[in-house]
């Protein structure tokens, strides 16, 4: 039936679409990536919980898709290899969106975030989202936002710590900072404090995870 534009034979992308010569595919592009902050947003604060459960579900593919494109070697799942975090200006582009399912009132579409932004810190780093959740711990009204960010932050501890990234001179270094360390560790203490239990319970947490990892600084 002819050569369609779904029998490319490239290295294969989303659901078996190849892209003509020469193109880079959307899911390799953290610039093309970006744009679409804004529609996979509206879906996610859409109120109906089966279409965020979807948005959810579909964001966590697109986040794994551009973690595992072809031209990632096997060896990067290592802490020591190169990562792409192709999804990083997506992800934070995202994120206000993101903490906003947390103050909401059902607890189902908090769940549904919830493992949705797990699974997502565990493939893709984009630590200038970092501030947005930090920010957020200290000052955000809703004791549900501030409780997720505690636990978001003891998930970037986790699965963060140790990695490294090129800096601008080509050399390897720890991809989350000294001081960035630092700030992280300061949030989580002063987060011990919070006026409500759970806020403080998730806290303490994290704040044993940080001393797991960063035990000098304490």
């Amino acid at each position: 039936s002819g050569s369609g534009s779904g029998s490319g034979s490239g290295s294969g992308g989303v659901s078996g679409y190849s892209p003509p010569d020469g193109m880079v595919p959307f899911y390799l592009s953290p610039t093309t990536l970006r744009r679409l902050a804004s529609p996979i947003g509206n879906v996610l604060t859409d109120p109906r919980s089966s279409v965020v459960k979807d948005a959810c579900h579909h964001l966590v593919l697109l986040v794994e898709r551009t973690a595992a494109a072809p031209s990632i070697s096997p060896s990067d799942s290592s802490r020591t290899a190169p990562r792409p975090d192709r999804a990083r200006h997506l992800l934070r582009d995202l994120l206000p969106t993101i903490l906003t399912l947390h103050a909401q009132t059902v607890n189902v579409i908090r769940g549904y975030t919830t493992t949705m932004m797990l699974t997502v810190i565990s493939l893709c780093r984009f630590k200038s989202g970092l501030p947005t959740l930090l920010d957020a711990l200290r000052k955000n009204k809703s004791r549900d936002v501030r409780e997720a960010c505690a636990r978001y932050l003891r998930a970037v501890l986790e699965a963060w710590s140790g990695t490294t990234a090129q800096n601008a001179v080509g050399e390897r270094t720890a991809y989350l900072a000294q001081d960035v360390v630092t700030h992280i560790g300061n949030a989580l203490a002063k987060a011990l404090m919070d006026p409500s239990q759970c806020v403080r319970m998730e806290a303490r947490t994290g704040f044993e995870t940080f001393r797991t990892y960063y035990p000098e600084p304490w």
